[in-house]
């Protein structure tokens, strides 16, 4: 119970930290916070001086004023003017003495000052909660400050420590610095703390259980921030078919191929997506290879419409039914199968053409994580492709002739990598 609720209390770190109290109030008519008014516009002015002697002065003055019902200066604020003013070492001593007073419980309506000039100038710190980037700054210039390697040490750990039960990533790090400093800094006056209160607890815990609860109460908020983001996509389609346009080959000479599966890869960038088709049109014999330039109008937990134009060339494929016989036509009075043995592959000579505008539906009814990521998907799919192609079998005439508009339809399985 100790365990979870040290957890408790040093998950709330970085939002008690960065922002106000629920139970801060601000009255600058209050005549009892005149003296802490004044003291803390002497800070601010001594804070945009640069004046740490004076800022140390002030921030002194102001904790002296401090009651259990009154919070002259903000934690944020404090953090805050440590950080313009590079103070490490300042800021060193505040969060380590921050982190071991969180079992301290503040009265019922405290009452914090504020409101004015000090709060304005430190207002971004009190809105960065659980913000990174701030303790990845602070930790790049530690090299160059006059903190000494105990300290430095030290500080790396204090610094990620508030992140340590919002974020997985930090797990790992900040007990691999509580190692580091416990390793060299054993005799060090923090030591003891350190071992008891931020090691003891980390190693009693299970990060791989922690990092595996944690991305499935994030999966539902991780999907909805991934719609139209784009990723890659499959589909395989087992069932085609279509119709409009008939008689478009000689069925007494040519038994066409059958296509049972087609499919097609597409690359999805926001909205936008550029595919790559290898599909039945729903006609036998026809196969279409083409590229299709689509668009998402909308992406949902479950659905996707991505409608799409395109552009491809159809060839027909089959087999000869007869030995031979002849085109009847001036042009064509040789015999075009002759001396062929019936069955026959018959290889087109020049491929048609198709223009298509279409739509493809995709019912997503499994998203899960892809492999061990916390970030990226993976959806499948029931995929519907449906539209209209207008096509021209003409090339390749007596074999195929004519051209014409059609309908189709196709459903298969996809997955999309997101």
């Amino acid at each position: 119970m100790k365990i979870k609720i040290l957890m408790f209390v040093m998950c709330l770190f970085s939002a008690t930290l960065f922002a106000a109290d629920v139970f801060t109030t601000f009255d600058l008519s209050d005549p009892e916070l005149g003296p802490v008014y004044r003291v803390r516009g002497e800070l601010l002015d001594a804070a945009r001086d640069r004046d740490t002697a004076t800022v140390s002065q002030k921030l002194a003055e102001l904790e002296a004023m401090q009651t259990d019902s009154l919070i002259t200066i903000h934690d944020a604020e404090k953090f805050g003017i440590y950080n313009e003013l590079k103070m490490y070492r300042a800021m060193l001593k505040f969060l380590v003495q921050y982190h071991k007073n969180a079992y301290v419980k503040k009265a019922k309506n405290t009452r914090y000052a504020g409101n004015d000039g000090l709060t304005t100038f430190t207002q971004m710190y009190f809105e960065m909660s659980r913000s990174k980037k701030i303790h990845e700054e602070i930790e790049r210039e530690l090299a160059d400050s006059d903190l000494d390697e105990t300290e430095i040490r030290e500080m790396r750990l204090m610094l990620y420590l508030p992140l340590t039960y919002y974020d997985n990533e930090y797990l790992e790090k900040v007990k691999r610095r509580a190692q580091v400093f416990l390793s060299n800094d054993g005799d060090h006056p923090d030591a003891e703390w350190v071992r008891k209160s931020i090691m003891a607890p980390l190693d009693r815990m299970d990060f791989i259980e922690m990092f595996y609860k944690d991305r499935a109460n994030r999966k539902e908020h991780v999907i909805q921030n991934s719609l139209y983001t784009g990723g890659l996509g499959v589909n395989i389609y087992l069932l085609s078919t279509g119709g409009g346009f008939k008689n478009y080959y000689r069925k007494d000479w040519i038994k066409p191929d059958n296509y049972p599966v087609t499919g097609e890869i597409y690359l999805q960038i926001k909205r936008f997506s550029i595919s790559g088709e290898f599909v039945n049109s729903g006609h036998k014999g026809v196969l279409d290879l083409g590229a299709a330039l689509g668009y998402v109008v909308h992406d949902s937990r479950y659905l996707k419409i991505r409608p799409y134009i395109e552009i491809s060339g159809c060839i027909f494929g089959g087999n000869t039914k007869v030995k031979s016989f002849s085109t009847g036509r001036d042009d064509y009075d040789h015999m075009i199968f002759e001396g062929v043995p019936q069955g026959y592959r018959y290889e087109s000579p020049e491929w048609g053409t198709a223009y298509t505008l279409g739509v493809n539906i995709d019912y997503k009814f499994a998203t899960l994580y892809l492999f061990s990521s916390n970030r990226y998907l993976s959806s499948f799919s029931i995929v519907g492709k449906f539209g209209m192609s207008y096509m021209n079998l003409e090339e390749d005439y007596p074999v195929t002739r004519g051209k014409g508009l059609d309908v189709f339809m196709a459903l298969g399985l996809g997955v999309y990598l997101w």
